[in-house]
C-alpha cells in the first residue's frame, strides 16, 4: 500500500504541477484576454475616429464639389464675359475702320474743296480785275470826255 499511496502522492505532485502549469496559463490566458480587450478598445475608439474623420472628409468633399460647381460657373462667366468683350472689341474695330474711311473720304473733300476754292478764286479774281478794268476804262472815258469839253470850253 506504501507504494500505492506513493504513486498517488506522485500524482498528486504531478497534478499539482499540472495545475500550477494550467494556472499560470489561466492568468496568462487572463492577462492576454485583458490586453486583447485593451486593444479593442483601442482599436473601437480608432475606429469611431476614423467613422468622424470619414464624415468630416466626406463634409470636405462635399464643400470642394460645391465650391468646383461655383468655380466651374464663375469660368463660364468669364468666359461669356471675354466673348462680349471680343464681339465689342470687333465692333469697335469696325467702327475705327469706318471712322478711317470717312476721314480719308473727308480729306479727300477739303481737298478737292481747297482746289475749288483756289480755282474759283482765281476766276472770280480775274472778273474782278476784268470788272475793275472796264469800270475804269469807262471811267476814264467819262474823265477824258469831260477835260475835251472843259478844254473846248476854255478856248472860247
Amino acid at each position: 500500500m506504501e507504494n500505492t499511496l506513493k504513486l498517488i502522492l506522485s500524482e498528486l505532485k504531478e497534478m499539482r504541477s499540472d495545475i500550477d502549469v494550467l494556472k499560470d496559463g489561466q492568468q496568462g490566458l487572463a492577462q492576454n484576454q485583458r490586453e486583447m480587450q485593451s486593444d479593442i478598445s483601442v482599436l473601437k475608439d480608432g475606429q469611431q475616429s476614423l467613422a468622424q474623420n470619414q464624415r468630416e472628409m466626406q463634409s470636405d468633399i462635399s464643400v470642394l464639389k460645391d465650391t468646383q460647381h461655383s468655380l466651374a460657373q464663375n469660368q463660364r462667366d468669364i468666359q461669356s464675359d471675354i466673348n462680349g468683350l471680343k464681339a465689342g472689341q470687333a465692333k469697335l474695330e469696325l467702327s475705327q475702320q469706318e471712322i478711317r474711311s470717312n476721314i480719308v473720304e473727308m480729306k479727300e473733300g477739303v481737298e478737292k474743296l481747297n482746289q475749288n476754292l483756289i480755282d474759283n478764286l482765281g476766276a472770280y479774281t480775274e472778273k474782278i480785275a476784268h470788272h475793275v478794268d472796264d469800270k475804269t476804262a469807262a471811267l476814264n472815258k467819262r474823265v477824258f470826255d469831260i477835260e475835251t469839253v472843259v478844254q473846248r470850253i476854255s478856248r472860247q
